[in-house]
């Protein structure tokens, strides 16, 4: 199961893919909730969605709240 990496700061996002692929996962990273939203609509990417919290342009737990009220139950940590 490859995360998708919702992280605006840089160093957070390349430490964090870093991770995921010594752990064996192909990560990708995003910088913005829009992004996010349209990279999860976009395709049938079935996964789990590791998000910050306090993003530069909106809020982690905006963008979870985002996922369920358009009916989207994958897991956002």
């Amino acid at each position: 199961m490859d995360p998708l990496v919702v992280e605006d700061d840089d160093v957070v996002g390349r430490g964090t893919l870093r991770l995921a692929k010594m752990a064996g996962l192909q990560a990708e990273r995003v910088a913005t909730v829009e992004a996010a939203l349209e990279r999860l609509a976009s395709t049938d990417f079935e996964s789990v969605v590791l998000v910050d919290v306090h993003l530069g342009r909106g809020h982690g737990l905006e963008f979870v709240t985002a996922l369920r009220e358009r009916g989207d139950r994958r897991p956002g940590i």
